[in-house]
């Protein structure tokens, strides 16, 4: 304020004015410094400089707080209280709200805390210490009646099940259930929607739904376990109007384990209540005949065993033996294989958007628990071209990073082709073809990415010479679409050296004694 004086010791903080109305009835209570230096056997010392320039600044912060504040705010009554006549500063009250009750009483403002007055009367040489700023309140979202959850979760989850647009519905569901309880609303209102529902892709995709939400650290991952374990302890109970709910549940939990969000240790959680139990070992079967599917019997062990569970913690022990039989879950336990049976609805874009996802998980189990998927899902079509074709494709996608080619990661994922090629010359060639229209007419890559694409499966072994001599024979374009047709003269000019190579050790060959 105006006439305010500067200190000449640097260590002496004002923060803020109620603080020295605060010290004003503390140091009225304190003795005068007259007295302290009259008393006998007390000489002057050099702290009286402190001490004297003090005494200046109280005062002026006194005369301070008298012109910007009423009387009544003095210190010992705590400050202004809510309610209480005249107006305060608008802070007084946000600031007693923010820290949980309570005003600025003398104790927390008093003297010695706030100039580093000591009790008997000298100053430290400890700097004072700086107030905590105040916290903005802590704005809690009102919590949903439950008639209102369930309308607003009906609204969501049937337009996520007709548009299947992920990013959205995580957006809407976000923005409409703010706060944990009602997330957790949310959640138990569409598990109890879906439960029963006409639709096949309900629960699917409402597992899928959910996974995403703890992914994207929207729904709390113990939460979501709290809600299963709720539906599989109920689950006798719902069995008495929904036959097949065990069947439903395991609908539900398969997308969950699929994507990570749960493990087989998290499964096990689920089940506390109930387990070991018949019911849910019906859900169990159908969570792995789900995970065959979408993650493949090599996949499924591995987590298995890195959870650390054993079939008789879902299932009765006394019927084990049968349970892995009948369900063929042997493989689990590292007894036989799964019998691969083709799944018709499986499309050659559908595999290799599948093989392509396994590829970018890029650890060191990615090749088994593809060639475990394939053949639990493909089964014999794997020997057919247009699924090399889809091989193939997934396989050069890996090893791109938009214009840029890993070779490090053809030469690993190349395993792949060579297995299921498996020096067939039809596949052999439906292979090259696959390579020259992806790399070709459909990525526009430069044309020493062909290349070295080509060297590198001739290199290895996983296409024969024979087959590279075949596929640039003109002849052999009467047998070919017009898809694998386009691009082929530019594919030729880029390859140039290449067969050149392929000709000189075709010449030296020649030349070898026998």
């Amino acid at each position: 304020g105006a006439g305010t004086k500067k200190s000449s010791n640097p260590q002496v903080h004002v923060n803020n004015k109620f603080a020295a109305l605060s010290r004003q009835d503390q140091d009225d209570r304190k003795p005068t410094m007259s007295s302290i230096m009259n008393r006998k056997g007390v000489t002057p010392s050099p702290s009286l400089e402190k001490d004297r320039a003090f005494a200046a600044l109280k005062e002026v912060m006194l005369d301070s707080g008298r012109s910007g504040v009423s009387s009544s705010g003095g210190a010992g009554g705590g400050g202004r209280a809510a309610g209480s006549g005249g107006s305060g500063p608008p802070s007084r009250e946000s600031s007693r709200l923010r820290y949980g009750g309570g005003s600025l009483s003398g104790s927390n403002v008093s003297t010695s805390s706030s100039t580093g007055m000591q009790p008997g009367g000298s100053v430290s040489s400890q700097p004072s210490p700086v107030p905590t700023p105040a916290v903005a309140a802590v704005q809690i979202a009102p919590l949903m009646s439950e008639e209102e959850g369930e309308r607003k979760t009906k609204t969501i989850i049937m337009e996520w099940l007709d548009n299947n647009n992920i990013q959205e519905t995580v957006q809407t569901v976000q923005d409409t259930f703010v706060g944990v309880p009602n997330l957790v609303l949310f959640l138990r209102s569409a598990l109890n929607l879906v439960l029963d529902h006409r639709k096949v892709i309900a629960r699917p995709r409402t597992g899928h739904l959910m996974a995403v939400l703890v992914q994207e650290n929207i729904l709390p991952h113990q939460e979501l376990i709290k809600e299963f374990a709720f539906v599989v302890e109920m689950g006798d109970d719902y069995k008495v109007d929904i036959p097949h709910v065990w069947k439903y549940i395991g609908e539900l939990l398969g997308p969950v384990i699929a994507q990570e969000v749960f493990s087989f240790a998290d499964l096990r959680s689920t089940a506390d209540q109930v387990r070991p139990s018949k019911g849910f070992a019906t859900a169990l079967a159908e969570i792995i005949r789900i995970l065959i599917k979408d993650k493949g019997p090599g996949w499924i062990r591995t987590q298995w065993e890195s959870s650390r569970v054993q079939m008789k913690d879902f299932v009765p022990e006394e019927d084990v033996d049968k349970f892995i039989k009948e369900n063929n879950l042997g493989f689990i336990m590292g007894e036989g294989e799964v019998q691969g049976v083709a799944d018709a609805s499986l499309t050659p874009v559908m595999v290799e958007e599948k093989i392509l996802s396994f590829l970018y998980k890029d650890n060191d189990k990615v090749l088994d628990h593809i060639g475990d998927w394939l053949n639990a899902n493909v089964g014999e079509k794997t020997k057919e071209n247009d699924f090399i074709k889809a091989l193939t494709r997934a396989v050069i996608k890996a090893s791109l990073k938009g214009d840029k080619f890993s070779s490090s990661k053809l030469l690993k994922n190349e395993k792949l082709i060579k297995k299921f090629v498996d020096n067939d010359e039809g596949r052999e060639l439906a292979c090259l073809y696959s390579i020259q229209n992806l790399l070709v007419n459909e990525l526009v890559q430069a044309p020493s990415v062909l290349l070295e694409t080509f060297q590198t499966l001739y290199e290895n072994g996983t296409i024969s010479r024979d087959a590279f001599l075949r596929w640039k024979d003109p002849r052999q374009d009467e047998h070919i679409c017009d898809v694998e047709h386009a691009g082929k003269g530019v594919a030729l000019a880029s390859l140039q050296s290449f067969f050149v190579s392929l000709s000189e050790q075709d010449d030296t060959d020649d030349e070898t004694p026998s």
